[in-house]
């Protein structure tokens, strides 16, 4: 089974399966490697793409997968191409390439297997059991890493509806901000320390008349996008700690996903 580090490259299903989504650019761009055509091309997509952190090995996988309709593990039985999505969903990305290779006896199978998962209309019972499946393969993601290595920020990014749900007051967001520059500020000597920092928007630090000035500044002023967002990691962060037990973020996802 291909290793897809999904926690270190989040794809949307848009960017899967859209026309010029990813898996239509390698099962492309893999075509022309092989004809020995524009691999400088190749490469350098390759290495700019979401999938830079797999092997060349693995995304070559996904290619000879897309075209052969190789669907079945070595016991021959079903199984999820990206670990995160149902399968009736990776099957329903793969199934426009399958189809394209009409004289293959293995891809025929395929698309027989592929007409049943990938139904033209799913009932209420079947759209709630894929959410589920869906929320249970995210909560096992983010709950190994907060037991076994440890909470990191990559968990953060997992799971969208966590940062869609969790609200940021602004007298939170004030705090968290004024502690990140409170920090920052304990290594500033000058003026040309906080612009190489990149950290805060420099438009209205002009003209300080000394460095007291300058700080008092930028306690006071705008942060940009990435202080935003590291203020937002440290609640995300605190808020996933919380849980001890992989049914009680389970439990916690739902709610929040019906919300």
């Amino acid at each position: 089974m291909l290793k897809w580090e999904i926690c270190y490259n989040p794809v949307t299903i848009g960017e899967l399966i859209s026309e010029n989504g990813v898996l239509n650019k390698i099962c492309r761009l893999y075509s022309i490697a092989e004809d020995k055509a524009c691999h400088a091309d190749w490469t350098s997509w390759f290495f700019a793409s979401p999938f830079k952190k797999l092997t060349s090995l693995e995304v070559y996988g996904a290619h000879v997968m897309a075209l052969n309709g190789n669907l079945l593990d070595e016991e021959g039985k079903m199984f999820k191409i990206f670990q995160v999505l149902s399968i009736k969903q990776s099957a329903e990305i793969l199934r426009s390439y399958v189809i394209e290779k009409e004289n293959n006896d293995r891809v025929w199978k395929a698309k027989q297997i592929l007409s049943q998962l990938t139904l033209t209309s799913k009932t209420e019972d079947k759209i709630r059991q894929e959410k589920e499946e869906i929320l249970r393969n995210y909560c096992e993601i983010i709950f190994k890493e907060l037991q076994d290595i440890g909470y990191t920020d990559k968990a953060t990014y997992l799971y969208p509806i966590i940062k869609d749900k969790i609200k940021i007051s602004k007298q939170l967001a004030k705090r968290l901000y004024r502690y990140q520059a409170y920090l920052f500020l304990k290594k500033i000597k000058n003026k040309k320390d906080i612009k190489e920092s990149k950290l805060f928007d420099v438009g209205f630090l002009k003209n300080p008349s000394n460095i007291e000035d300058l700080k008092k500044k930028i306690i006071t002023g705008i942060p940009v996008e990435f202080v935003k967002q590291q203020c937002r990691d440290i609640v995300v962060s605190k808020y996933l700690k919380k849980f001890n037990s992989y049914q009680s973020l389970l439990s916690e996802l739902k709610k929040l996903e019906n919300q």
